[in-house]
């Protein structure tokens, strides 16, 4: 969709481009005419340049007219194999409010030639709710698909006149092969009642040639051709972090350079924060019963970031109708004095307030926009704020910059969301914008922390508890995820996590779940398992794994070929403490040698010591990265096939005498 904002990472793709040099005739995509068949379509049976594919874009036709306020699509997809089916079913996401999505029509082409028209519904349903408002998507599915089939559909999204956009798009790449794609765009010829002065285009990773052509009337034109679709591989960017586009955006600046346009705007922005704070009497008389005046510098940011949190948050409530605010009275908050009355606000005034008392207790503090890298990425040579979705609060510790953000109630003091560190942003000064980096975390910020004690029974299988521990990002991770399910759906998400762990015929109960609610504490599980024998003890010996955890990372990698980077959330720490008590009359025969990864980026040990009837065995594996070149694929599939191997490496126990003869 052009009016959604996205924004691309690194990846290059081969495109051929080929620039009209004329206005085409009105797009096909909203009238009621289709292309004609081309017999030769109908008859393929794979993709020929990329053979094995499940389906592909054999024709795709965009056009995004700001003038009328209007953007259509055109799509035609050939269907190779029942996988390929899924390109049936459509969904269409739009912001209800600004956007609708209408002239919804479609047909499926048998291969035989005969058309199926669509005649089904168009349903709604609400897949994003952030920041007030609800996104939307229009789904509905074409009827009779087969392999072989051509399905092709078309639709209009039109959009508020009153609604002027900072970025519209056109993304060029999809995640099936496109054969030929055609794109225009309209923009507004009278920029004045925008609020902005000038317009411009930007490309973001396609090649130097893949350039829109203005034409005479003022549109701009692109056709091209054979673009591979996104590789779906897992422990990726986003996709839409990876797909190649052409942006157009309205701007109030023209001829600014990156470096004067973000020292305007960090100073705006410091301004704007500097008059939303300055409520010197609240300020002081709150803080007057949050800290006491002789306590360390970090605790008192401490405190202060304790007080801040209980502030209700509605950032994080289910979005409510206009009928349920009116209820409640929720009105928007002018100042921190406001935030202070009310006991509500939202994420940016729960960060303005921290900056605020913070200030008001001796500290330097002000607010960072940063681009969060679950979504976007910052690239201040396109100079667009939107990248910057979210801030932080940086407040001078010492000589040290300490980055916090109690807006995001999972997260204790000292610990910020993954997709905010290891960021750029800007500072907001009232004296200048800089451009700042947000250093990554290190491995032991997020920790898997796993205890097991087994018994092994004569049957040989096995039966006892575990004790799991998520730490740092691994709790606050969950805490964010499930915070809109209650108690009954937590339980059910970790304890499918855990079993997730475990060999497949194996059973697991939670007994204890604790610490949910207190963000500084790791998410502490306690349950039984058991693992039935699937051994058939020959020759009086059992065969054991010395892991009876599976790495789910390492059975990631198995594909031979690798087109994304490898991108990670954070660094991270496995660590897993088994003991199993043996039946009488077994010890062990012997341990596989110990698997060790000692250094670099990702390491990784596991190994077992026998005392008595009691095997121990240690495993851990480190992850202390973020994002790993494509080209060094081949070195971290090596890396994991040594994990997997390590893990699934077996210990022999035989049994006595004794024990053969019960």
């Amino acid at each position: 969709m052009a009016l959604t904002q996205r924004v691309l990472s690194a990846g290059l793709l081969f495109l051929t481009i080929c620039l009209l040099t004329a206005f085409p005739p009105a797009t096909r995509a909203g009238g009621d005419e289709w292309l004609p068949i081309n017999p030769a379509d109908l008859a393929l049976k794979d993709n020929p340049a990329s053979l094995g594919s499940n389906a592909m874009i054999l024709y795709r036709e965009e056009a995004v007219d700001d003038l009328h306020h209007f953007e259509s699509e055109y799509f035609r997809i050939k269907i190779f194999t029942d996988a390929g089916k899924k390109s049936a079913d459509v969904e269409i996401p739009y912001s209800r409010g600004m956007e609708s999505v209408t002239d919804v029509r479609a047909r499926t082409i048998l291969p035989s030639g005969s058309i199926v028209d669509f005649s089904g519904n168009v349903y709604d349903k609400v897949v994003v709710k952030a920041g007030g408002v609800k996104i939307y998507e229009r789904t509905f599915s074409l009827p009779d698909v087969q392999p072989g089939c051509i399905i092709e559909y078309k639709y209009k999204v039109p959009f508020d006149p009153g609604s002027y956009f900072s970025v519209m798009k056109w993304d060029v790449q999809e995640d099936l092969y496109l054969r030929e794609g055609k794109f225009t765009f309209v923009p507004l010829d009278d920029l004045q009642q925008t609020g902005y002065q000038y317009f411009a285009w930007r490309t973001l990773f396609l090649p130097p040639t893949a350039r829109p052509q203005k034409q005479g009337n003022g549109s701009f034109i692109l056709s091209v051709h054979d673009i591979p679709g996104l590789a779906d591989e897992p422990y990726s960017v986003p996709k839409d972090m990876l797909r190649s586009r052409v942006e157009f955006y309205y701007t109030q600046q023209s001829k600014e350079s990156p470096d004067q346009f973000w020292k305007r705007t960090g100073k705006d922005w410091g301004k704007k924060l500097d008059s939303f704070v300055n409520k010197k009497g609240a300020l002081e008389n709150d803080l007057a019963a949050t800290i006491h005046p002789n306590d360390p510098p970090e605790t008192k940011l401490r405190e202060i970031y304790s007080r801040v949190q209980k502030i209700r948050n509605l950032s994080f409530e289910p979005t409510k109708t206009a009928q349920e605010e009116k209820r409640e009275k929720i009105v928007v908050n002018a100042n921190v004095q406001d935030v202070l009355k009310h006991g509500y606000g939202t994420w940016q005034d729960i960060n303005s307030l921290y900056v605020g008392l913070a200030r008001a207790a001796g500290f330097d503090a002000t607010l960072v926009y940063v681009a969060p890298r679950d979504r976007t990425l910052f690239l201040p040579a396109y100079e667009d704020t939107g990248e910057l979705q979210v801030n932080l609060v940086d407040v001078k510790l010492g000589s040290q910059d300490v980055y916090l953000d109690p807006s995001s109630p999972q997260y204790p003091y000292g610990l910020i969301p993954w997709y905010e560190n290891a960021v750029n942003g800007v500072r907001a000064d009232k004296n200048g914008g800089e451009l700042v980096s947000i250093p990554p975390e290190d491995d032991t910020r997020a920790q898997i922390l796993r205890h097991a004690n087994f018994r092994l029974n004569p049957d040989a299988s096995l039966s006892g508890n575990i004790i799991v521990d998520f730490a740092g990002q691994e709790g606050a991770a969950w805490r964010s995820s499930d915070r809109n399910d209650d108690d009954t759906g937590r339980r059910k998400d970790m304890h499918d996590e855990i079993k997730s762990w475990l060999p497949s015929n194996a059973t697991f109960t939670i007994t204890k779940f604790t610490d949910w609610d207190d963000n500084a504490k790791p998410i502490h599980i306690e349950g039984t398992v058991n693992i039935p024998s699937d051994n058939t003890r020959a020759l009086g010996r059992i065969i054991l794994p010395l892991s009876l955890i599976q790495s789910q990372v390492a059975r990631s990698f198995t594909s031979a070929q690798r087109v994304n980077d490898i991108y990670f959330h954070y660094p991270y720490q496995e660590e897993d403490d088994t003991s199993i008590q043996l039946p009488t009359g077994y010890k062990v025969e012997s341990f596989p040698k110990v698997t060790t990864i000692p250094q670099g980026a990702i390491q990784y040990s596991i190994g077992g010591s026998a005392q008595g009837d009691t095997v121990h065995l240690t495993r851990k594996l480190v992850v202390n990265g973020i994002e790993f070149p494509a080209n060094k694929y081949p070195i971290v599939r090596a890396i994991f096939d040594a994990v997997k191997t390590g893990d699934a490496n077996d210990m022999v126990l035989e049994a006595t005498s004794a024990a053969q003869h019960n």
